[in-house]
C-alpha cells in the first residue's frame, strides 16, 4: 500500500547508496533543493555532494533538482551541479512538475523524490506514484511559514513511527 509516508528516513542525501537506487529499479531522482541538498540562503554546494551526484549520474541515473525557491538560486545550483532544475515547482501541487516530467519523459513508476517535509516533497512524491526517500533537515534554520508546519510534521512521522 502506498502511503504518504517515505520509504525511509536519512540524515542526509549523500547516505542514499547508489545500490539502493539500482535495486528499486531507479532510473531518475528528482532532488529538494533548500534544506536538504543546502541550508536555507547558502549558495554554494560541497564537493561530498557534487562527488554524489556525480556517482549517480554515471550509472545513467537522471538528477533534476525540484524547488519551490526562485529562478536565480536553482538556476545557480543547477550549474553548480550539472543538473537541471525546476524553481517554482509549488509543492505540494504537481501541475509544474507534472509538465517537467511530461517534458523529460519520465517514468514516474522508476522515480525517487528526496526531500525534507513530508506535506511538500513527500506528499507530492506520492501524488506522483514515486518512492520518497525522507532527509533530516540540514539547519535549524528554516523559513518563517515552514517552522510550524515542521512540528506538524514531526508529530505525524512519530505516529507512523520514523522519528
Amino acid at each position: 500500500m502506498r502511503t504518504i509516508y517515505p520509504k525511509m528516513l536519512v540524515d542526509s542525501p549523500t547516505v542514499i547508496e547508489i545500490s539502493f537506487l539500482a535495486t528499486h529499479k531507479i532510473d531518475t531522482v528528482f532532488i529538494d533543493v533548500d534544506n536538504t541538498l543546502l541550508a536555507p540562503r547558502e549558495r554554494l554546494s560541497s564537493e561530498e555532494l557534487k562527488t554524489w551526484i556525480n556517482l549517480i549520474k554515471a550509472q545513467g541515473i537522471r538528477v533534476f533538482l525540484v524547488s519551490n525557491n526562485t529562478s536565480k538560486r536553482i538556476s545557480d545550483l543547477s550549474r553548480d551541479l550539472d543538473v537541471e532544475g525546476l524553481p517554482r515547482a509549488y509543492k505540494p501541487f504537481v501541475f509544474r512538475i507534472k509538465r517537467f516530467i511530461r517534458k523529460h519523459r519520465v517514468d514516474t513508476s522508476t522515480c525517487c523524490f528526496i526531500g525534507d517535509q513530508l506535506f511538500t516533497d513527500m506528499w507530492a512524491a506520492y501524488r506522483l506514484g514515486m518512492m520518497g526517500i525522507m532527509v533530516r533537515q540540514i539547519s535549524p534554520k528554516d523559513y518563517f511559514y515552514t517552522r510550524w508546519i515542521r512540528k506538524i510534521e514531526q508529530w505525524v512521522l512519530r505516529q507512523g513511527g520514523l522519528r
